[in-house]
Formats: C-alpha cells, structure tokens, sequence
C-alpha cells in the first residue's frame, strides 16, 4: 500500500512538472526505451524512474496508457524480488522455437499440431493431448480476440463443445501453455495479462476441492519469471524435476529449456542488486558431475576438435547477433507507429532516432552474414569428417553425462474447434457508440448473470459505461453506487463477454449473480447454470 501510495505521488509530481509553463516537455520514446532497456536487466528502480519521465512526454491517452502499463510492471517485479527462489539448476539447453516442447519428458506424439499462432512468440503453438485423454485444457482465441483457457470433455464418440475454465485463470491479456499436475490439481500457463514484470510470466492455479474451481493464479516470482518470456512450465511425474522454457538469454528464433532439481515448499528471500538478481535469473547449472550445462542442441562434437570450439564461438556470436537486430527491428517498428502522429519537434527527434537506429542495424546484419558463412564453411568440414549434428529421436545428451534431452515425434492432427454460442432470446449484451441505462424494473426475474464494471460514491454517467448496454446501476447498502451490465442466463455466456469489457478499460470487470433481482453466491448459481 505505501508503494502505491509513493508510486501515485511520483505519477503527479511528473504531471505538475510537465504543465508548467516554460518547461519543456519531454519525448515519451527515449526514456521509453531506456526504461524497457534498463527493466531487462533487472534495474527496476531505475526503469519505473525513466517510465516515470516518459509520462510526462506522452500526451495521447494511448501512449499514457502504454506507459502506465510499464510502470506497474516495474512496480510489479520490485515486488517480487522482496521474495525470490534460488533452485537447484540441473541443466538447461538451447532449442529452436519452433519444436522445443518436443524435448519435454511427456508421453510420444501427445503433441499436435493447431493452427493458433503464438502471439509474441509467433510460429506454431501446439496442444497436449496424450492418447486416451478424456479431458483437454487448450488455449484459443475468444470473442475479443484474447486468449483464455478453454475445457473439453470427450463424450462416448465426440469432444464436448469447448468453454472457458474459470473467471479466475483469464485476464484482458492472453493465457497459453496450459499444463495440468499430474493429481490434477494444479493449472501450470503462462500470461501476458496478470500481475507480471512483463511479456508472458508463469502462474499456477490450484483447484479448491470443495467447489472445484480453480483459484487465484499466483505467479512463480524470480527467477521462474522474468522480463522475458517464460512459459511451459511443468513438473515430472517422478517428482524429480521441474521445467520450463524462456528466451530471456536466446536469440529471436530460440529458447531456453531449464531442468531444475523439484522442490515442494522453495525457500525464498530478498534478492535487491541488479546484479545479484542477473546472476539468479541466468539459472546456470551447478558445477557438478552429476549435473550439467548442455549449451546449444548439438550432439556428436568432439570437445577437444578445434572445428567444434570454433563451431561453438561462432553460433553463440551469431545469436547474440540476431538477438540485437531483433530488438532493433522490434525498437523500429514501435518508433515507426508513432512516427505518423507526431508534429514539429517531436516529429524531427523521432526522424533522428530512427535513422540512428537503422543506421547500427545495417553493420549487425552485415556481421551476421559473415558469422553465417563461417558457419556454413565448419559445417561443411564437419560433413566431410562424418561428425552428425542432432537426429531427431535420438538424446541430444548422453544418460551416462547426467540430465537427458530427448526428442519426441509429433502426434496426428486434432482440430478442438471453439463454437459459437447462440444467445438466448431473453440475453441482451451490446456495445454501441452510446450505451444506455436501464431500468430497475426491467431486470429479469430467475437467475441471470451480468458483468460487475465499477462501484462509485455518484451516479454514473454514459461517458463512464462505455457504449455498454444494458447497465443496471443499483445503490448498495455501503451507499456506493454499482453498475453491472449485460443480461446473460448462464455463466458461460457472461464469461464468454468478460474479456471483450475488460478490453474497454474496466480491467477488474468481474462476473456477479442474481436471482429475482437479488444477489446471488456466485458458485451456487454456476453449479445450476453453468
């Protein structure tokens, strides 16, 4: 509470500053991108100072938004190192990111192939669906275009029409990656929406077994997440290891996977020095015989070959290389969507940027183009002298060096296709350009469910709800005004809108339920519509 509290002070103190008459305010992109650069490498103080700078300088309601977002992300993982874990790392590997899930020890071709793309993380995103499965845990797109996690229930001959798990696991963001504990108890995934330092974190939920909802994700904190990517995040059967993938320390078109030894309660302390807080995240494997650090996917290469210590040098120079030109192009093409609305000054500050950076990308690209052909030429030396690289379905790593990478084969195809429900005649949701109230005598009797926007001390105005209609707005005992909206007759349908309000702004819409008009506990009006 007194981080929000000082945070807020600091938000308005950076305003006052930026309406002073005589002060130059400030372009919101370069502190911008020193605070993403300086948030990457865990100096969270200084980068929520720099977002707090680019505040001042951002005067569209989107670019204020944007930074707003940085901010409580900043404010979020300074947070978290106040409780950060230390495990045990066994190994870690670098994997292409187009198949890295298929060296997870999970059962043979359970993986399929989907036609969901991976958001941030584009290429194919596949679905775990291991042979005799009745129950699959999937993510897809909803109505807003988000993704949520989706339940399906094989029936006798055919899959159960697919519906959104549970209010609790979905945010205005998107969630992927499921994974189900093996008592299946507790939902691994990954989001880029919920309380996180950045890009998609790791959550889990556990199932209540009174009412068999999942409840509140909690996010895994440092050094699991990151401000990176992190995602696919499960425990082995034998209770031995825990995994997970990140491309915090990969280039564009890879990741990292990482085997920790398991740990049922980790013990986890204060961890405040940046680089003390690098050191953990970068999850090195002990020195150990009995563990080990494996490097790139790469197998059959002689230690002592001076072919293999160059080959090694020049694919770790030429991923460094492409992670550098992708976070310039990523830098470019953030500065080029502004670009169009932006006038005078600003307009001719954003022009030098941009040619700055085009400017250092062009000898990156010329550099990794000679790594490349070096590459290539050791490459070929290793064809000549017989040495195999990776074969798939064979260890990447030898069981007698420790910890085994194992490529799995792909199953058939399966297609869980998202239907869309028709809404019943007495339902009503819409959004418009103006919403409008209704009224109190007009809500429906039986049990209807409606998404919960805000609580207020006033009446609310049509600025407020945002188009929505229909929106009740009903005076509560507390003399706080509340205003829900939508008309829904089971909670699946409401669900199925949340995310769709969310996106509106009202980022703590909640689903409430009535019956006869009167509040209604929302578990037992879900157990009867659900």
């Amino acid at each position: 509470m007194e981080r929000s509290i000082r945070r807020k002070i600091l938000i308005g103190l950076v305003l006052w500053a930026g309406i002073l008459p005589g002060r130059a305010v400030v372009s919101a992109q370069e502190p911008l991108h020193r605070g993403d650069s300086l948030h990457r490498r865990y100096q969270f103080e200084e980068a929520l100072s720099a977002y707090l700078s680019a505040l001042r300088g951002a005067l569209r309601l989107e670019a204020q938004q944007q930074v707003y977002s940085r901010i409580d992300q900043a404010q979020n993982a300074l947070n978290m190192t106040g409780a950060c874990a230390n495990p045990k790392v066994v190994a870690r590997q670098t994997f292409s990111r187009e198949d890295f899930f298929l060296y997870y020890p999970l059962e043979n071709k359970a993986w399929r192939s989907t036609p969901n793309p991976l958001d941030t993380l584009s290429g194919p995103f596949p679905l775990y669906l291991p042979q005799g499965t009745s129950r699959s845990i999937f993510s897809a797109t909803d109505a807003s275009g988000v993704r949520n996690l989706y339940l399906s229930e094989k029936g006798d001959t055919a899959w159960t029409s697919p519906r959104i798990l549970d209010e609790r696991v979905m945010s205005a963001g998107n969630e992927i990656f499921p994974m189900l504990s093996a008592d299946g108890n507790a939902l691994y995934f990954s989001s880029d929406g919920l309380y996180g330092m950045g890009g998609y974190d790791l959550y889990v939920s556990r199932k209540d077994p009174a009412t068999g909802r999942w409840g509140a994700p909690e996010n895994l904190g440092i050094p699991f997440s990151s401000p990176g990517d992190d995602f696919l995040v499960m425990d082995t059967d034998d209770g031995k290891y825990t995994l997970f993938a990140s491309n915090r320390d990969c280039a564009a078109d890879s990741v990292c996977v990482y085997v920790l030894e398991y740990e049922t309660l980790p013990v986890r302390s204060p961890v405040r020095d940046p680089e003390a807080l690098r050191r953990l995240a970068s999850l090195r494997p002990l020195q150990d015989r009995s563990r080990m650090d494996n490097g790139a996917a790469v197998t059959g290469l002689t230690v002592g070959n001076d072919n293999t210590r160059a080959y090694r040098a020049k694919a770790e120079q030429a991923r460094a290389l492409r992670d550098s030109i992708y976070r310039y192009e990523r830098d470019l093409d953030a500065l080029r969507s502004v670009f169009p609305s932006t006038e005078g000054e600003s307009r001719a500050a954003l022009t030098r940027i941009i040619s700055e950076k085009e400017d250092r990308l062009y000898p990156l690209r010329q550099a990794l183009d000679e790594v490349g052909s070096e590459i290539r030429r050791i490459e070929q030396s290793f064809l000549k002298g017989g040495v195999v690289r990776t074969v798939e379905d064979r260890p990447v790593v030898g069981a007698s060096q420790g910890y085994t990478f194992t490529k799995k084969m792909m199953g058939g195809d399966v297609r869980l296709r998202v239907a869309r429900r028709r809404a019943a005649a007495d339902e009503a949701f819409s959004i418009t350009p103006v919403g409008h109230f209704a009224e109190a005598d007009t809500f429906p009797d039986g049990l209807v469910f409606q998404i919960r926007l805000f609580t207020s001390l006033r009446h609310a105005t049509l600025d407020d709800i945002r188009g929505l209609s229909p929106v009740y707005e009903r005076l509560g005992n507390d003399l706080r005004y509340s205003c829900c909206a939508g008309i829904f007759r089971s909670y699946q349908a409401a669900l199925e809108r949340l995310n769709t309000v969310r996106n509106l702004g009202f980022r703590d819409a909640g689903i409430a339920a009535f019956r006869d008009g009167r509040a209604e506990n929302l578990d037992n009006a879900r157990r009867e519509a659900p």
